[in-house]
């Protein structure tokens, strides 16, 4: 199901703009308005799978494509940047699995999963086998999500911003490289953080670890 909302324009309903009237600015209790009518849509769904005696034996995923647009709202707080970066706020969204009596309940894995892993992930609950001739970027989380393995494979993730001149990031194990370009000012500026100590890349650890950034 692709929700659109929370996205500008901001036209949250007049009903949830009042019960959330002590947020302020404007900007930010419509943005709030709008996550609240995609909460109610969302329950609407597991209502309704419930009813159809399909929860049980349903995936539910729920994530996002983007980091908050912290230009209509959102606040990504403690990470840095927003929709369209290759920072932590462009890049980390919310991802949340409900799959009765494979998942457990309140269980949390810590390693980096991307959108990308949805397909072969389907593919392998439909009783399907991932043909290596498909080249597939994502890989499969079945195990890691039923508790039969603690750690996922290791693999490096890349990013890169739109259009001409966008930053470009990549990130192996707890490190993060984040190149800066099209600015003149920070055009080239390297960036290296270690994501388990410093979530909010605010410790440029480049200059401590040129080999690090050159590999």
């Amino acid at each position: 199901v692709s929700f659109t909302a929370p996205h500008g324009p901001l036209q949250a309903k007049e009903s949830d703009l009042e019960l959330l009237a002590d947020i302020e600015p404007i900007k930010r209790r419509k943005y709030a308005g709008l996550v609240k009518s995609l909460d109610d849509a969302v329950g609407v769904v597991l209502a309704s799978l419930e009813k159809n005696d399909l929860l049980d034996r349903t995936l539910v995923v729920f994530t996002n494509d983007n980091g908050g647009q912290t230009l209509t709202g959102a606040n990504n707080f403690p990470l840095r940047g927003r929709k369209g970066d290759p920072w932590e706020g462009g890049v980390r969204v919310p991802m949340a699995m409900q799959w009765p009596g494979h998942i457990q309940a309140g269980s949390v894995i810590d390693d980096a999963v991307s959108s990308l892993d949805f397909l072969p992930n389907f593919v392998t609950l439909q009783g399907g086998k991932i043909d290596p001739a498909w080249q597939l970027d994502g890989i499969d989380l079945t195990e890691r999500l039923t508790g039969k393995v603690s750690t996922l494979p290791a693999r490096k993730l890349y990013w890169r911003t739109t259009g001409s001149g966008g930053n470009t990031a990549m990130r192996d194990g707890k490190y993060k490289l984040v190149v800066e370009r099209g600015k003149p000012k920070t055009d080239g500026q390297v960036h290296l953080f270690d994501l388990a100590k410093d979530l909010s890349e605010s410790n440029n650890l480049a200059a401590q670890e040129p080999e690090r950034v050159k590999e």
